[in-house]
């Protein structure tokens, strides 16, 4: 038995993504919900309404699983409520994703599928060897199928295991479908950052050059909505190098609670607390 607050926040993590990491990022693709953008073949799939019931059965089975912490009135009450892992629903319903996607091969709905099993798995102990089996299939079978390309653009949110390393090392490598390897070498240069101090240290140089090569070979293809991955680069590097730890903080200007105009370099020398927030 465990404590609600770990679960759900593990959980949050498997099918929302972690916290962006630049103001640029849009809200992560949850993999509860449908990871396919309109427009794409996968829109006109013959198996897409299996899949979206699927889906909303998951989603059903996961608000029912978390509703006791969700309807808790305070802080104390979350505290004490315990989960039983048992009938956590991620694996309950990975076999079941298993299941459709090999019933339905070679459909994009059956990439969305091994894709919700991968992001599912991946971070769930008793079902993360299914992560792994999901990430051969989706490499050997599926690296050059059009519908990859979206679920993978947000696929690094899942953190930095040998099993994520590998699906974007290899699609990387292997693709030869310009929208996966803009995916998979955008993801593997955010893993490799990451993974040796992140913003607190400042850029990886290896990290950095995948960047560029990135935006080189891919940057016209778009990230999200209107964003290019040659915007979306641009944004992480002056990021990287501008906005890390031990830099000069660039200067910033508006006004103050009364309406007065001020600037944060009038402030130079003191102690200040800046407070950014956003809503997704």
């Amino acid at each position: 038995m465990l404590k609600a607050f770990p679960i759900l926040t593990v959980l949050s993590l498997v099918l929302a993504g972690c916290v962006p990491a630049s103001a640029q990022d849009p809200a992560p693709d949850p993999a509860g919900g449908s990871i396919t953008e309109p427009g794409q073949d996968a829109k006109s799939d013959p198996h897409r309404q299996r899949l979206d019931e699927l889906l909303a059965a998951f989603e059903q089975a996961q608000s029912k699983y978390f509703r006791p912490y969700m309807e808790a009135k305070t802080d104390a009450d979350r505290e004490s409520i315990v989960l039983d892992p048992a009938q956590d629903p991620v694996p309950l319903f990975v076999p079941r994703f298993m299941e459709f996607a090999e019933s339905h091969a070679n459909s994009a709905a059956a990439v969305e599928a091994w894709m919700w099993v991968y992001k599912g798995s991946v971070r769930t102990p008793r079902v993360q060897e299914h992560a792994a089996h999901a990430v051969d299939i989706i490499v050997e079978k599926y690296r050059d199928h059009p519908a990859l390309a979206a679920p993978l653009r947000f696929a690094y949110y899942t953190g930095g295991s040998e099993t994520t390393w590998r699906l974007h090392r290899s699609l990387w490598e292997k693709s030869k479908t310009p929208e996966i390897r803009a995916a998979a070498g955008y993801g593997l240069a955010q893993l490799t950052f990451s993974g040796t101090g992140g913003k607190a240290t400042g850029p990886d140089p290896e990290a950095r050059q995948l960047l560029l090569e990135v935006k080189e070979k891919f940057g016209s293809i778009p990230f999200h909505g209107d964003l290019t991955y040659a915007m979306k680069i641009d944004g992480d590097l002056f990021e990287f190098e501008h906005l890390a730890v031990g830099k000069v903080a660039p200067d910033i200007i508006g006004e103050d609670l009364d309406g007065q105009p001020m600037k944060l370099s009038d402030y130079r020398g003191k102690v200040i607390l800046l407070d950014f927030w956003g809503d997704w």
